[in-house]
């Protein structure tokens, strides 16, 4: 277990030493701007769609007493729900917003490590 961490840091640090050699940093902050952006989104709708779930199940409610709280605790666990299910699906949302950038890119780095044109 310990050999495969220090197989993954390994290959991490040999990725970034490539990525300097090749001069390939522009990739990297394009598809770190563009997934800092999109997550920013993701977590923007799930705060605003959380206040309109909590309204709107706070109308199953049959009484008056405690109506607010309840609207707190059901935004407030329909956020946490939608967060959690944006996490799972943001590692396939960002690999298919990135894909069109990181086909040339890894195009380019087989160029450049195999040395034909």
């Amino acid at each position: 277990m310990f050999s495969q961490f220090v197989l993954g840091i390994s290959s991490y640090i040999t990725a970034l030493q490539l990525i300097g050699r090749y001069k390939l940093w522009s990739y990297v902050y394009v598809s770190g701007l563009i997934s800092l952006s999109l997550g920013g989104i993701i977590l923007y709708l799930s705060y605003i769609s959380s206040g309109y779930i909590g309204d709107f199940l706070v109308d199953f409610y049959p009484y008056d007493w405690g109506k607010s709280i309840i609207q707190k605790v059901a935004a407030a666990a329909s956020g946490l729900a939608l967060v959690t299910v944006s996490f799972f699906l943001y590692k396939y949302i960002i690999l298919t917003v990135l894909s069109p950038l990181m086909g040339p890119l890894s195009e380019k780095l087989e160029r450049e490590i195999s040395g034909r044109p």
